[in-house]
């Protein structure tokens, strides 16, 4: 009677492994073309659940694909859309438990739009150098209220009291 039970235990952990290796989420893929039959690298794709409304959103690679995981099985609208091309929508995607589902999108070719932003702000970094710094003088410098305890003015206590974002001393 023992061994049974022992054997049926044994069958039942077995069991529990291969069950929790069942998921409920798929995969949505696919490339993203042109009229042409040529791959369009760099589209913006963007994957809405119909149910919840949640976004999943990727870039196609430099070989036209995409690839959208850990999907929760429901029905879906793909959205792909790059500049110099209609936006293409393939609505009731419909994708179940465990499935890798491919959906290749072609994209005809549209109106070129620009769009400008204008900012009031001066850039963050100078287009021309990843450099970011302030020269100052020589008067700011043995102007500035810095004294150490030995009464000598050190560089390191300049930069970090000076500086925004910079501490320590």
């Amino acid at each position: 009677m023992r061994r049974i039970e022992l054997r049926l235990l044994l069958c039942l952990v077995v069991s529990l492994g291969i069950a929790w290796g069942q998921g409920s989420v798929g995969t949505l893929n696919g490339t993203v073309m042109d009229s042409t039959g040529a791959v369009i690298p760099g589209a913006t794709v963007v994957v809405t659940n119909v149910a919840t409304g949640v976004e999943h959103t990727t870039t196609t690679t430099s070989a036209g694909a995409y690839t959208v995981p850990y999907l929760p099985a429901g029905t879906y609208t793909i959205r792909v859309s790059s500049p110099g091309f209609r936006t293409a929508v393939r609505e009731n995607v419909i994708l179940r438990a465990a499935q890798v589902l491919t959906v290749n999108i072609t994209l005809e070719l549209g109106a070129v739009t620009e769009e400008v932003t204008v900012s009031a702000a001066p850039p963050l970094l100078e287009a021309g150098t990843a450099e970011i710094g302030r020269y100052i003088t020589t008067d700011e410098y043995q102007n500035w209220p810095i004294m150490v305890g030995d009464g000598q003015r050190q560089i390191q206590d300049f930069i970090f009291r000076s500086l925004p974002g910079t501490t320590g001393g």
